[in-house]
């Protein structure tokens, strides 16, 4: 019997590892411990397979013994099941799925490892039939890994599958009564296909995301199709990062729901940014407050990891709509992200969902050419409002033949916007010229006319 790291004993073992982009290519697989070279055939139903360093498309259903993710890149399943018999092991890397082509795990097989830098993105099914212990579903989005588990009440084979959503759930404000609040950043998919009543366990690794203050009277929310409305499941256990379900019959989303107001975020009826040229208009508007301290506009570049740059003094306590407004000079590129934190005079906060605007740094309605009309040699041509504040800018001149005439380029000089001056003399003919502005992130082009 032979071992190999992650894959226990095996016998006779068959183990292959993947050397290119696509799983459903024969030519591209081979044997792991036989000198690497290309076994001309794709792993078969009682084969391993290491996803080491590839990002790696696999469009074809498949079933294989085990699979280990152990790379800093990620698998992706498009067209059919990826259907496991004995054993995942996730220790590096992500799987990324669809409803049509999910991870399946056989009854029987198991699954090891899941964490902040594994798991699975989209849908995964399990199937079991034990009520001696919870099985766990190590899924995520988007950066985070949010699992669930399932205990059942009785040894039934049963199927379940789930799926982690870092997104506002529908319909947040129809609430049934024992119901106060529920999360408005995420919630979990958690449908059962087959089999027997059960127990769900919501996790928040990240309490200062979900907007988890006060575990002690968290409960797990469930929405009622029939009843179009959020309901509690109550609680059999919770703590700083999870919270167990009272017996559930019937299952559709879940997210984390609070029994009092200081268990989630407060709900804001509006929170929106806008970008105007390289400014942020902030805009929200609360129903009620009660003992409002004060909020954070939080931003980040990825999403992810997030800074306050303002705080504005809230109302206190009041029970009629307040708008507020705030503007913010936004110096970086590209897709930027913002947040509202609210503070209570307690020290509880919470979240709002997050929103991203869009800066680019050559933007049409920015940047001014003028005259856009001259005569042949008496005019220089302005181009203003170039924004240079965090990369270098090109100004090109081309002439109808497709020749680039004049071209120049401003570098970053600590100023937010620049500004060139085209000299006339290059415009030595009538007729159409065009003058082209780009950076590293984008370009126009806009018209001049000599007459």
């Amino acid at each position: 019997m032979t071992q190999y790291p992650g894959f226990g004993l095996l016998l006779n073992p068959k183990i292959y590892a993947i050397a290119d982009g696509s799983w459903s290519n024969p030519l591209i697989w081979s044997r792991v411990g036989s000198g690497g070279s290309s076994c001309n055939c794709i792993p078969a139903v009682y084969d391993s397979v290491i996803v080491d360093n590839r990002n790696i498309i696999m469009d074809i259903a498949s079933t294989v013994k085990q699979l280990k993710i152990e790379n800093n890149a990620s698998l992706s399943l498009q067209n059919g099941n990826l259907v496991i018999s004995k054993r995942l092991s996730l220790i590096e890397g992500l799987v990324h799925t669809q409803s049509d082509a999910m991870i399946v795990i056989e009854h029987g097989a198991t699954i090891v490892g899941g964490n902040d830098n594994s798991y699975i993105s989209g849908p995964l099914q399990q199937k079991w039939s034990f009520a001696t212990d919870s099985v766990l579903f190590p899924i995520g989005k988007d950066g985070k890994y949010a699992p669930v588990a399932v205990l059942l009440a009785s040894s039934t084979v049963t199927v379940f599958t789930a799926e982690y959503y870092r997104t506002s759930p529908v319909n947040e404000t129809n609430l049934q009564d024992g119901l106060v609040e529920i999360s408005s950043v995420e919630y979990w998919d958690v449908h059962r296909v087959s089999g027997a009543n059960a127990y769900v366990t919501l996790f928040f690794p990240d309490s200062e995301f979900s907007g988890v203050n006060d575990y002690s009277s968290l409960v797990l929310a469930h929405w009622n199709a029939s009843g179009s409305e959020w309901e509690s499941k109550g609680k059999v256990a919770a703590d700083a990062f999870y919270v167990t379900s009272g017996l559930m019959t019937d299952f559709s989303p879940v997210t984390l729901g609070g029994s009092s107001s200081s268990a989630l975020p407060i709900e804001l009826l509006l929170f929106e940014a806008k970008s105007n040229i390289s400014d942020v208009e902030f805009k929200w508007i609360t129903a009620t407050e009660l003992n409002n301290d004060f909020f954070e506009i939080q931003k980040s570049n990825n999403g992810l990891d997030f800074e306050t740059i303002q705080t504005i003094s809230g109302a206190g306590n009041s029970t009629e709509l307040i708008t507020y407004n705030s503007l913010y000079k936004e110096n970086s590129e590209g897709v930027i992200y913002y947040r509202l934190k609210q503070t209570d005079f307690d020290g509880a906060y919470s979240y709002s969902t997050i929103t991203s605007v869009e800066f680019n740094p050559i933007a049409d309605r920015d940047i001014l050419l003028f005259p856009s009309i001259v005569s042949e040699k008496t005019a220089a041509v302005m181009v203003k409002n170039i924004y240079t504040n965090n990369s270098n800018a090109r100004v090109e001149v081309i002439n109808f033949s497709g020749n680039v005439i004049y071209e120049s380029e401003i570098g970053n000089n600590g100023q937010m916007y620049d500004e060139i001056s085209i000299p006339a003399e290059i415009f030595n003919y009538k007729g159409l010229y065009i003058c082209k502005i780009s950076s590293l992130e984008a370009s126009i082009t806009k018209e001049i006319i000599v007459r």
